[in-house]
């Protein structure tokens, strides 16, 4: 019986039992042991459903057991993590830390696998930009490629211990619960909210290094009225109960990689919509001019406007303004910049304080 069917069949857990008993006792037999695996999986996890804990432990045990031997890491975590969710919902945190330690092993097992595979991947990489690089004679691009496959190594073996921090933190938090004064409680809530911070500042990061770069035959024409229709889905209900009103006039063609494009509009317009004067809706006004040999687009908005001293400024990577007003990272408008330079064209800003903003970009013909 597929994973479907028992699914299919949850409210029939009795029978759902019958046929898992069928398929583990005919797995068994053929010596398929993944299939074995899944079903002991399976079947923990529909007692765990029926809160009979000793008879779904047994369970655990053989299940991890078998996959331990036979490395069948998927069903591993999938064991674990059912475990560990059903004593968080029990709220008994004690009981799950064992299997959470198991999980912690796994995860940073899995984490120099990765790692290892990354930096094969890397090595191999390397070899092929170098050769293509000697014959181009091309120093720069060398220590660019270099630098942003670093930072994508460095954001994603960052993020499963900041997960793993956010996860103990609560453990400990629950466990103590009455036995911590105030301070300590404190303490770890801003332990619990700047590693969600830094898993932010990294996947921000991830998107700003993983820019791909400009390829002639990627370029597409792009309508802006395509983009902003296939954008304002997403908006419709992230300020809810006010609303995000996108005009813009005529209908002019943008010649990018479709993925830059989008990026850089929706960077645009959710910078916008965050600093949109509090109680109000958000309206922006795109409007586009034919230059000599390049289009300048025009994204403004009536919202709290910013310092003629800091345009300039926060268009560099991590650069904030109103840290305790406001969430993010930092990184949008760096990756706005970032994609225009792509092209050879320039971003720039006009705004006053409490008058609004206007987002000035140019892309080449």
């Amino acid at each position: 019986m597929t994973l479907g069917d028992i699914m299919m069949h949850l409210d029939e857990i009795d029978k759902c039992l019958e046929y898992l008993d069928e398929s583990i006792q005919l797995s068994k037999k053929s010596s398929s042991y993944v299939s074995y695996c899944m079903g002991l999986n399976l079947k923990a996890h529909l007692y765990l459903k029926q809160d009979k804990e000793d008879i779904a432990l047994e369970l655990v045990h053989e299940t991890l057991k078998y996959a331990q031997e036979y490395q069948m890491d998927r069903e591993k975590k999938y064991i674990l993590d059912s475990v560990i969710e059903y004593y968080e919902k029990k709220k008994e945190p004690a009981k799950a830390y064992p299997f959470m330690k198991i999980r912690l092993e796994q995860s940073e097992k899995e984490i120099k696998m990765t790692r290892d595979e990354n930096y094969r991947k890397i090595a191999s990489q390397r070899e092929k930009e170098i050769r293509l690089l000697e014959e181009k004679n091309d120093e720069i691009g060398t220590k660019n490629l270099l630098l942003e496959q670093f930072a994508h190594i460095i954001s994603h073996d960052l993020k499963e211990p900041i997960r793993n921090i956010v996860s103990f933190a609560h453990l400990l938090e629950r466990r103590m619960i009455g036995k911590l004064d105030d301070e300590v409680g404190e303490f770890l809530k801003f332990i619990v909210e700047g590693a969600r911070n830094m898993n932010q500042n990294l996947t921000r990061l991830l998107d700003f290094t993983t820019l791909k770069q400009l390829e002639d035959k990627e370029k597409q024409p792009i309508y802006i009225s395509d983009l902003i229709h296939g954008l304002t889905p997403e908006y419709e209900d992230i300020i809810e109960p006010f609303k995000v009103q996108i005009d813009y006039e005529g209908d002019v063609l943008l010649n990018m990689v479709p993925e830059h494009a989008i990026a850089l509009f929706d960077e645009i317009i959710r910078n916008s919509i965050k600093f949109r004067k509090k109680g109000e809706n958000c309206n922006i006004k795109i409007t586009a001019k034919q230059l000599d040999g390049s289009l300048k687009v025009s994204l403004r908005d009536f919202g709290i406007g910013i310092e003629p001293e800091y345009q300039k400024k926060i268009f560099k990577i991590f650069n904030r303004l109103n840290k305790k007003e406001y969430d993010g990272a930092g990184v949008g408008l760096a990756i706005c910049e970032r994609i225009v330079n792509i092209y050879k064209g320039d971003i720039w800003m006009e705004s006053k304080r409490g008058k609004g903003t206007v987002v000035h970009f140019t892309i080449p013909n």
